[in-house]
């Protein structure tokens, strides 16, 4: 027999069993299903996430280049130089006791304070409740700036919109809820909830002094370059900074451009990839012995009907090649339902909305982690069957005769 006719009639005998069902190999399709979701499923919300941050770069950071200074404003001069290379936002954060004017003990809260300019955001959209202009809300009406606050502020001061809080020396009218911040990245770590007022009503609240703990960013949205339909690149904000370091150097602040920002958050990813990664493989591996187990068990039920195949003159490479293909199908059968369910979970976490979730997910088919998890739930598949399926190989017919073969594929 040719080794073509061998493999067709291996292929015909692996359908026929197929026929039956896949009863007796639950386990063997949970144990892959699971392996490989969570291999895939890794992968998959951790491109993802990836991919949301380099799509809403600019808006995490604010801007394509970002300079700040501590307890100081920039001098006029690197502001200047910094203007000439398009539009300019400055903000002002430090933090600060919000006081409500209402009742005999008013309420007090630490809060972020936030002051921002008219240009602020370059990039993105701050979403307030009621839905108002930014400019409007924070702005002056009748000797009073507006600010807006998370909701956790009006819940500490038992305030609402239209009522009236003390920063420093300065009132302002609590005009909204603050539901967003476009350069609001992931932090680790903050003392209090967001209070948004005006950059130029800030002098006013007496904070503003020598050694007040400030900190001072002035964000730069670069002109489009020269080439038709550009937008400025990373290139081209690192030449602006490595221009301004030259012009002025030694003046004590930092920069970053758009795709170094939330550097926090890159840090965090690759540490909860690598780690879930590693526990989504032993997971898998650990199924491997559910694999085993299952694929011994349905051979085990197979022995007399082996050794009958033996007995009619089938050779021991036709029955392992048989089951061998049985075994891939199978895996590339649960294998394909858990790289289906890990493709599926990114936009499933998207569904929940940016809200709920700590970076921006751009859901989408990422077949890197996808091959990933299939190739290693079919070797999964493979290695943790090959000692049955030899041992199949390898049965006696003797087994036939009652008695006088008891050890005959004893590893079945």
């Amino acid at each position: 027999m040719t080794t073509a006719a061998a493999f067709a009639l291996a292929l015909r005998l692996a359908r026929r069993e197929l026929r039956g069902g896949l009863r007796g190999f639950g386990v063997f399709l949970a144990c892959l299903f699971l392996g490989v979701f969570a291999v895939s499923a890794v992968g998959s919300v951790s491109r993802a996430a990836r991919a949301g941050l380099v799509a809403d770069a600019r808006a995490l950071l604010g801007g394509d280049a970002e300079l700040t200074l501590a307890q100081r404003e920039l001098d006029p001069e690197p502001l200047a130089f910094l203007r000439s290379r398009g539009e300019v936002s400055s903000t002002a954060e430090l933090r600060a006791m919000a006081a409500a004017l209402d009742g005999d003990s008013p309420a007090r809260v630490l809060v972020e304070l936030k002051g921002v300019d008219r240009a602020y955001p370059l990039y993105g959209r701050t979403v307030l409740e009621p839905d108002l202009d930014l400019a409007a809300a924070l702005g002056e009406e009748d000797g009073v700036f507006g600010a807006a606050a998370d909701e956790l502020v009006f819940q500490r001061l038992n305030a609402s919109p239209g009522d009236r809080v003390r920063v420093g020396s300065r009132e302002f009218v609590l005009r909204a809820v603050l539901r967003a911040e476009p350069d609001r990245a992931f932090r680790g770590f903050t003392l209090g909830p967001r209070l948004l007022v005006a950059r130029e009503s800030l002098a006013g609240t007496g904070l503003l002094e020598p050694g007040s703990l400030v900190t001072h960013a002035y964000r730069v949205r670069l002109a489009a370059p020269a080439r038709a339909g550009a937008d400025p690149g990373a290139p081209e904000a690192a030449s602006v900074l490595a221009e301004l370091e030259t012009r002025f150097p030694d003046r004590g602040w930092r920069t970053r451009t758009f795709d170094r920002a939330a550097p926090r958050i890159r840090y965090f990813l690759d540490r909860m990839t690598a780690s879930l990664t590693l526990v989504g493989l032993s997971a898998l591996l650990v199924g491997g012995l559910g694999v085993a187990g299952a694929v011994r068990g349905y051979l085990g039920e197979k022995r007399l009907h082996l050794a009958a195949m033996k007995c009619l003159g089938a050779p021991g490479s036709l029955l392992l090649t048989a089951y061998l293909l049985q075994i891939l199908l199978l895996g590339a059968l649960g294998s394909s339902a858990g790289v289906a369910a890990g493709a599926a979970l990114p936009y499933a976490l998207a569904s929940l909305g940016d809200d709920l979730l700590p970076v921006p997910l751009r859901p989408g088919l990422y077949p890197a982690p996808l091959l990933t998890g299939a190739a290693f739930g079919l070797l999964v598949a493979l290695a943790f069957s090959l000692a049955s399926l030899d041992a199949a190989r390898r049965i006696s017919p003797a087994v036939l005769f009652r008695g006088y073969a008891a050890g005959a594929g004893s590893a079945l």
